[in-house]
């Protein structure tokens, strides 16, 4: 899988380019808020339909303009495709494959397979639990489509569950209808829980050993996936001991105000020589830990694919030291890579890179 060409029209700063790639590494150099970082968010729309920063889509359109269009040609399984995605000021989004336009956003997820490292990945383990369970949720959804539909179902019943815990206060008989609520996040919450279940398992066996590597064989990388009070090696019985939770925790639930118990509430906890790594990590073993993750993460795509994803590396070498960075790039070598920096002395030379100047939302090629 590669990038060919990107086309870009009023995003971000670049009212407009199109730019052509080499398949292997391609490097955006430039000083701060040039556009090099807004490239790789481009990339990422286009892949799984929304930015990688925490951030409303009308701020991605150009200032002064009403709409923005992304559009992507890439090769998968020896096949040309496009994706293209339309942002506006006074409509919603709109999403093409190959000129179709797609109902769903998880008919998107899974067609172009990115793996993203920036700063604020590195920042994976010492966040908080939002954080994991994103890394989660981005892995899970780009090769079982499907989980992004219950994930979707299940944060929709949520938000209704949630309002209704409000409404109780000033309507104290619409208690009677939680138990409706709570079968329809049970159902769904089950779900998603073995999902992640199986995956933390697969990303861990692999990291595991990537970890091993990177450390010298000093340091055994292990995980938990951390849930409600749920006997999780009963997978069969999962829903019917949520519900049982639920209702146990209804009061707590009405007192807050808001939904406590299911999935949007879980978390992975790491572990390196069986000390919890947020706690009692250094912050290397930390960032180590993420980018054993990542490397991973690119392995679980392979697997399941039988292509390498395309790798987003935004400022990383910044954030590594020299062994960790030589690392990296030795186990990437086999993907198409974007990686933006400074200073390119900084990223290795292996034949084919492709490089790109990037001053205020212009590139002239070098």
């Amino acid at each position: 899988m590669y990038i060919k060409n990107i086309s870009l029209k009023n995003f971000r700063n670049y009212s407009s380019l199109n730019v052509s790639f080499s398949r292997n590494m391609n490097v955006f150099i430039g000083a701060n808020a040039q556009g090099k970082t807004n490239l790789l968010e481009s990339i990422f729309l286009c892949a799984m339909g929304k930015s990688f920063k925490y951030v409303s889509e009308k701020e991605i359109i150009k200032i002064g303009e009403k709409f923005s269009d992304v559009r992507i040609s890439y090769v998968s399984e020896g096949r040309d495709m496009e994706n293209r995605v339309c942002l506006f000021t006074d409509k919603k989004k709109v999403v093409w494959v190959n000129d179709v336009p797609l109902h769903k956003l998880s008919e998107l997820i899974g067609k172009l397979t990115v793996v993203i490292f920036t700063p604020e990945e590195l920042s994976l383990i010492k966040d908080g639990p939002f954080a994991r369970r994103r890394f989660l949720d981005m892995l899970i959804s780009q090769v079982r489509p499907k989980y992004m539909r219950i994930l979707s179902d299940y944060n929709k019943v949520l938000e209704r569950k949630n309002k209704l815990l409000k409404d109780i206060v000033l309507k104290p008989e619409l208690k009677e209808t939680i138990s409706i609520w709570n079968s329809q996040l049970a159902e769904y919450g089950a779900e998603i829980i073995k999902y992640r279940m199986d995956f933390i398992k697969n990303v861990l066996s692999k990291a595991e050993k990537i970890h091993l590597e990177i450390s010298g064989n000093t340091e055994k990388l292990t995980g938990k996936y951390k849930t409600a009070d749920v006997n999780l090696k009963d997978r069969e019985n999962l829903r019917e001991n949520l519900i049982k939770i639920l209702e146990e925790n209804e009061e707590r639930e009405i007192l807050l105000r808001q939904a406590v118990i299911g999935p949007h509430r879980d978390d992975v906890i790491f572990y390196l020589n069986d000390k919890n790594v947020k706690i009692f990590g250094s912050q290397g073993q930390q960032r180590t830990v993420v980018l054993s993750l990542k490397l991973a993460q690119k392995e679980i795509f392979f697997s399941e694919t039988g292509e390498n994803p395309i790798l987003l590396l935004d400022d990383i070498t910044g954030e590594l030291d020299i062994s960790r960075r030589e690392y990296l790039f030795s186990k990437i070598k086999d993907s198409q890579v974007f990686i933006t920096c400074t200073d390119s002395d900084r990223t290795p030379e292996k034949g084919g890179e492709k490089y790109f100047r990037i001053v205020n939302g212009n590139i002239p090629e070098r």
